[in-house]
């Protein structure tokens, strides 16, 4: 009987950590139309060149460059003005053309600016 309960309370722990969405990868939400998110911040999405040598395509915000980890390939041009929602990663981008670390986010909306 105490063999069962063990086991039981195993399960259950293990059954109430699972979380699917922890590893899913987010995507650009679609807006309803009329619908807008209230936090957006305006910006420009700059490209740091890519392949190896390159840093990739970066959003500058507020004077701070964001790594997007999920940037539209329609919104990949060089100095294009955007308006854009989105949320921290828990991850950092180390590029060698900055000494320091790059925070990545995950874009929720965004849209060019006019």
């Amino acid at each position: 009987m105490i063999k069962a309960f063990i086991i039981l309370g195993f399960f259950a722990m293990g059954y109430g950590s699972y979380c699917p969405e922890c590893t899913e990868e987010k995507s650009v939400a679609a807006l309803e139309p009329g619908e807008a998110y209230a936090n957006y911040k305006q910006g420009m999405v700059l490209d740091f060149g890519q392949g190896e040598e390159g840093c990739g395509w970066m959003l500058k915000i507020d004077d701070e460059l964001y790594r997007p980890k999920n940037l539209d390939k329609v919104y990949q041009k060089d100095s294009l003005d955007i308006k854009v929602d989105f949320e921290l990663s828990l991850s950092d981008y180390q590029c060698a053309e900055f000494p320091e670390k790059i925070k990545e986010v995950y874009i929720h909306w965004i849209e060019k600016d006019r």
